[in-house]
């Protein structure tokens, strides 16, 4: 990432990059410091595991659960937070479009069922992906590149899918949580 970074800067005169992934300590200061901990190991690791890797092993409540998640998320990272009406309003459109998802529930659960190893790298690189939004702003005019500074990202969520291709969705939840807890939760001390 770093001879990335030197790339970007020094051939192709744009703006480091990796100086504009959001710093951790900037991001507790904004939240609170327990509010931002809790956010970041314990919210963030149960939406994004219910998002990407509870479909691993299809069912019908699982297509449920993981569209509705997937949804909150994805309207989240456009959107924002927003208010508590505005958060109501897109639990009730997620619902909505979750029951809408079963209405195709036979075609996406035979298909996943019998494409386990695509189905594990299309969920990989989207959760990679959605990690290109902690650098902020983006750069437009140089995006393509962007997909190699999520690396770690699209790897992690390759460890996580076969933990939970072998276990359980709670076993991929704990070691999200503990990953994402490695950074913070010295700093509630």
């Amino acid at each position: 990432m770093y001879t990335t970074d030197i790339f970007v800067v020094k051939v192709l005169h744009y703006p480091s990059i990796l100086k504009s992934h959001y710093n951790t300590d900037e991001y507790l200061k904004r939240k609170g410091l327990y509010l931002g901990a809790f956010l970041m190991t314990i919210k963030g690791p149960i939406v994004e595991e219910l998002s990407f890797r509870l479909l691993l092993r299809p069912t019908r409540i699982n297509l449920l659960v993981s569209s509705i998640f997937s949804f909150l998320l994805f309207t989240e990272l456009v959107f924002g937070y927003g208010t508590l009406i505005n958060y109501f309003i897109r639990v009730v459109t997620a619902i909505i479009f979750s029951l809408c998802v079963l209405h195709y529930q036979s075609t996406i659960i035979y298909y996943l069922s019998h494409h386990k190893k695509n189905s594990l790298i299309v969920s990989s690189v989207l959760f990679g992906f959605t990690h290109i939004l902690n650098f902020y702003p983006i750069q437009l005019s140089i995006l393509f590149i962007y997909p190699i500074y999520v690396l770690p990202q699209i790897c992690m969520g390759f460890i996580l899918g076969a933990i939970r291709l072998r276990n359980s969705i709670a076993s991929s939840i704990a070691l999200h949580i503990l990953i994402n807890g490695s950074v913070v939760w010295y700093k509630l001390l």
